[in-house]
């Protein structure tokens, strides 16, 4: 099913991929099958600024997808988008901090192809009337449908349009920006002295930061929002508020205000009124939660004995310029965690093997992806298997290998007979009670398939690969035990 992605108030000269989605600018359509293009066509002449003003350039995307569950994931996608580009573009002035522009300017609008009710278009109601000279729209057939898009806005509102509708921008005061451009904007300022933060979640649509990667843009979602064109003062503090708060992650107690000064100051630095910017800031806050009212919302810059004094510039400007500052430095934090293996660091081995056996005992029938899906433990289980730990357990390390040997036969794997063969020996033994039976096993299975070269094998890419991978380590570090083992029974034999 095709699914069209619309930037409205967005232009951009060339294409440029934003967190994997690739944007286009609207003229540039020559690729596109005949049937693509009407449709973007139809799509684009509905956006207008107000009254006759149509939107001559806006930026787009195209994705043709087979089923919900891809859906579900570009949704995810697209809000992360959105996300992104309202909070780039929104960056302040350097010397007023007034914002660039504003979270609407964002707006992305998905429009799914689909038959709509005559009713959605234009409702029977004796209060309206056409005022066009002539029907604007398709007619409706005997159903009362007519060819027309389903859209979403921000993943959010719903709406229905066909050929002749109209689109326009929130009301009151809206803009366009003349030099804004998707292309040049986001490459300059990726390449600038602010390319860290926040920029590097543009490279790539897939999470590479972990956990806190959701809670970041959990506070972009009400970062956004305290910028958007509907918002007061009040509501604009708070939504700020709860950015900083999702950011932080500081949960709603008695210490939560010295908590924030605490990890702004640790974020940010030793800078002069920084604390009493938080004080003020975070006094406004309760006064509104609490009292439905902020009464004094700008920032007092001096201080004479018990009382604020000098009126200077707004709390939530410079609360907008203090949490982007905060959020470079936490997605540079966890970039630079994410690219040191931090958390692999952390994790033993014995860690990993237990979680290989957790998702193997319990992964559903007919699931295609397990081994897949522990591609990391098992990579990293080569990669540490030097290091020193003193809590392995061999009868562990056993199970994980025998029942990655069992879901992998389960899967008709393509391999040698005598391959096939050493594995089926080790998915059908019954565990001994010193694992010599499973460790002559896999002992034959690491011969088998001979010396491994981990450097042109850092990122195994299919069954085989992981599991081979996983027998390995196994043997290596069990391959002394079977050997004395197989002495001791040698003797005991011979006796």
């Amino acid at each position: 099913m095709e699914h069209f992605v619309v930037l409205p108030y967005l232009k951009t000269s060339e294409a440029i991929t934003v967190r994997g989605v690739q944007f286009r600018c609207s003229t540039d359509l020559g690729s596109l099958p005949a049937s693509t293009q009407q449709h973007l066509s139809t799509l684009f002449s509905m956006f207008f600024l107000k009254d006759e003003l149509r939107i001559k350039q806006m930026s787009y995307a195209y994705f043709n997808l087979d089923n919900v569950k891809d859906f579900d994931v570009l949704n995810k996608r697209l809000s992360e988008v959105h996300q992104l580009l309202a909070y780039l573009y929104s960056s302040p002035h350097p010397t007023l901090l007034d914002p660039f522009l504003k979270e609407e300017h964002a707006n992305l609008h998905i429009f799914t192809p689909e038959p709509i009710s005559q009713y959605l278009i234009y409702p029977e109601d004796r209060n309206l009337e056409c005022v066009s000279s002539e029907f604007p729209y398709p007619r409706p057939d005997k159903r009362h449908e007519m060819p027309g898009y389903t859209g979403t806005l921000n993943n959010g509102s719903i709406t229905w349009v066909t050929k002749g509708s109209r689109i326009y921008p929130p009301p009151g005061h809206f803009w366009l920006n003349l030099s804004q451009d998707l292309y040049l904007d986001l490459l300059s300022g990726s390449s600038s002295s602010y390319g860290g933060g926040v920029w590097s979640l543009l490279e790539t649509g897939e999470p590479r930061l972990g956990p806190i990667e959701d809670r970041i843009f959990v506070a972009l979602k009400w970062y956004n929002r305290s910028n958007s064109i509907y918002v007061s003062d009040e509501a604009a503090l708070l939504h700020l508020a709860i950015a900083f708060e999702s950011l932080l992650s500081l949960e709603q107690a008695p210490q939560i205000t010295q908590r924030f000064k605490e990890s702004v100051r640790l974020l940010v630095g030793p800078v002069p009124k920084l604390e009493s910017w938080a004080d003020q800031f975070y006094d406004a806050r309760s006064r509104i939660v609490h009292e439905g009212s902020g009464a004094d919302l700008v920032f007092y810059a001096m201080r004479a004995g018990s009382k604020l004094s000098a009126q200077y510039r707004s709390l939530v400007a410079l609360g907008r310029s203090i949490f982007r500052i905060c959020l470079n430095a936490v997605v540079a934090g966890a970039d630079m965690a994410c690219k040191t293996g931090l958390a692999s660091l952390l994790t033993t081995n014995q860690e990993r093997f237990e979680n290989i056996c957790k998702v193997l005992t319990n992964v559903k029938p007919g699931f295609p992806d397990a081994l897949m899906s522990l591609r990391k433990e098992i990579t990293d289980i080569d990669e540490y298997k030097f290091v020193p730990e003193d809590n392995l357990n061999i009868g562990t390390m056993l199970t994980a290998n025998r029942l990655a040997a069992q879901y992998f036969i389960s899967k008709n794997p393509n391999v040698s007979p005598e391959l096939l063969s050493l594995l089926s020996n080790l998915a059908n033994t019954t565990p001994s009670s010193d694992g010599f039976i499973e460790l002559e096993a896999i002992t034959q299975i690491a011969n088998q398939i001979g010396a491994y070269d981990s450097a042109q094998h850092t990122a195994p890419m299919d069954d085989a690969e992981l599991v081979f991978s996983l027998t390995r380590s196994v043997h290596h570090y069990t391959f002394m035990r079977y050997y004395a083992l197989k002495e001791q029974r040698e003797k005991k034999t011979n006796t």
